[in-house]
């Protein structure tokens, strides 16, 4: 949990870089052909970030089922 905490720091940090125009290739589109509904690379990287540590989370508390059941 921890590693994704820290992506997220580092994800928000180039956020914070690519709105100040420091970088540029965090808002270049994934899929230039379909226009402007094209997901850009920082919104890709958020998106399966959060979706890691839904997943994790998941995990833990299937996990924590199992341990209750088999304490009862």
């Amino acid at each position: 949990m921890r590693w994704i905490c820290l992506i997220f720091a580092v994800i928000s940090f180039i956020s914070f870089i690519s709105d100040l125009g420091m970088a540029k290739f965090p808002v270049v589109r994934v899929i230039p052909s379909v226009g402007n509904s094209s997901p850009t690379i920082l919104t890709l990287l958020l998106f399966l970030v959060t979706l890691s540590m839904l997943v994790r989370m998941l995990r833990m508390e299937i996990r924590r089922e199992k341990k209750n059941r088999k304490n009862t």
